[in-house]
């Protein structure tokens, strides 16, 4: 038997095909209109593509970014938060404008007591249930090869 050419009992639903590389690949769920969105790091930016049906994704919006062959990708909310290796700080969009044009780079971030941190690239992200987001790999500013931990919950970072 053959493994690589089985199905291992699973059916190709639907394809989208890119003209830049991917690195990483998330799902959300919206639950205003029930929609399902694969939220898709490329080389050359992020892509959100409904999948609500799944034999006809369309993309919905593209935002072009700086080449990286490594972003990483969390939900939090109507929020995606977008790491990056390159020299671009964190990419923060809202999802709840289907038009993409809703978004915002951030790289100082100032926590109640004054203290600031600075990074403008990481290699991953990761959102626990509580909303804290952990960020590893930061460089390129006050966090060399740092973790840092934001709390995403209480609000956006594109409101504060």
């Amino acid at each position: 038997m053959v493994i690589s050419q089985t199905s291992m009992n699973m059916n190709l639903l639907g394809t989208y095909n890119y003209t830049s590389e991917g690195s990483d690949i998330w799902g959300w769920y919206n639950p205003i209109n029930g929609n399902e969105y694969a939220l898709v790091t490329l080389t050359d930016g992020f892509s959100c593509v409904n999948v609500t049906n799944p034999s006809l994704p369309n993309e919905e919006f593209f935002i072009n970014d700086v080449y990286s062959i490594w972003r990483d990708v969390k939900t939090w909310g109507n929020y995606a938060y977008i790491t990056t290796e390159a020299n671009a700080g964190l990419l923060i969009v809202d999802l709840s404008d289907m038009t993409g044009n809703t978004y915002s780079y951030i790289n100082q971030f100032t926590n109640s007591d004054g203290n600031s941190v600075s990074f403008s690239s990481a290699h991953n992200i990761y959102i626990d249930e509580n909303g804290i987001a952990y960020i590893f790999g930061a460089g390129g500013g006050s966090a060399s090869d740092g973790a840092i931990f934001l709390d995403v919950a209480s609000k956006s970072l594109l409101e504060a």
